[in-house]
C-alpha cells in the first residue's frame, strides 16, 4: 500500500445515506455514451436528478478518487468514464460492488482500520464510539464527519448494516474484506468505557453536520471544507422545507 497515494477525505453522494453506490451507477450510466461532457454538463445532471446544486462540485472529485471518471482541468474541462467505470457499470452487480469496495479499502485513509474494529467487535459499534477509539491514530479528525462518510460508504457497499441510528454491525462480506485488507499498522485505539448492551450514543446526521460546520469554519487550511459543509446544510434545509411545504 505504500505505492498507493492515500486519499484523506471522503464525501457523500446524493440519494441518502447507504445509497451512495446507486448514485455512482446512475452517473456513469449517464456519462458513458457521451463523447464530450464538461463539468458544467455534470453539474446540470446532479441539479436535475437530485436537486443538488451547491454540492455538485464536490461529487466529481469523489467520483474521480473512486476511479470511475477522469477529468480535465478547468470548469469546462472534459469528463470521461474510465475503464474501471465501465467495468463497474457492466459487471454483475455484486462484482461491481466488489470493484468499488476494493478501491475504497486500498485508497482511502482509515477505511481498513475502521472495518477492522467492526470485525474484531462482538457487538455493533456507533459513530461516536469509533471516533473516540481511533482518535489517537487520526488526531486531525476533530469531528466524526470523515468517519461518518466512511460508515455510509461501507453501508452502501454492503460491508456494514445499520442497527439503529448511526450504530452498525459488520456483514459477512465486510468480514471477508477486512481479512483481505488488514491494516498495515495496528491503529492506536483509545481506551473507551463500554457497556456491552448499551453502546455509546451515536451522532445523528444533523448532529454530525452541525459539528462539521463548527469545525470547518475555523479550518483555514481547507477553505473548501467549509463551503462543502455549507452546501450540505443548505441542501438539507431545502429538502426539509420542501417536505414541510403544504
Amino acid at each position: 500500500m505504500s505505492q498507493v497515494e492515500q486519499i484523506q477525505s471522503a464525501f457523500s453522494l446524493p440519494g441518502g445515506s447507504g445509497r451512495y453506490l446507486e448514485a455512482v451507477y446512475e452517473f456513469v450510466a449517464w456519462l458513458e455514451p457521451r463523447a464530450s461532457t464538461t463539468r458544467e454538463d455534470a453539474f446540470g445532471w446532479f441539479r436535475d436528478r437530485f436537486n443538488a446544486v451547491k454540492s455538485a462540485p464536490y461529487y466529481l472529485p469523489l467520483l474521480r478518487d473512486f476511479g470511475v471518471v477522469e477529468m480535465e482541468r478547468g470548469r469546462y474541462g472534459a469528463i470521461r468514464i474510465t475503464e474501471m467505470g465501465r467495468a463497474v457499470l457492466h459487471a454483475e452487480r455484486s462484482a461491481g460492488e466488489r470493484i468499488v469496495a476494493d478501491r475504497f479499502l486500498t485508497h482511502f485513509v482509515a477505511s481498513r482500520e475502521i472495518l477492522r474494529l467492526f470485525a474484531e467487535s462482538d457487538r455493533p459499534l456507533g459513530l461516536g464510539e469509533i471516533h473516540r477509539m481511533l482518535g489517537p491514530s487520526f488526531p486531525s479528525w476533530t469531528t466524526p464527519t470523515q468517519i461518518d462518510f466512511r460508515l455510509s460508504w461501507f453501508q452502501s457497499l454492503g460491508l456494514l448494516r445499520p442497527v439503529r441510528g448511526r450504530v452498525f454491525e459488520i456483514t459477512e462480506l465486510g468480514r471477508e474484506f477486512s481479512a483481505k485488507y488488514p491494516p498495515e499498522v495496528a491503529p492506536r485505539v483509545a481506551a473507551v468505557a463500554i457497556v456491552a448492551d448499551r453502546p455509546g450514543p451515536a451522532l445523528g446526521p444533523l448532529d454530525s453536520l452541525l459539528e462539521e460546520l463548527r469545525s470547518a469554519a475555523t479550518d483555514s487550511a481547507q477553505p473548501s471544507r467549509f463551503e462543502a459543509a455549507l452546501a450540505r446544510a443548505f441542501e438539507r434545509l431545502v429538502g426539509h422545507l420542501a417536505c414541510a411545504w403544504p
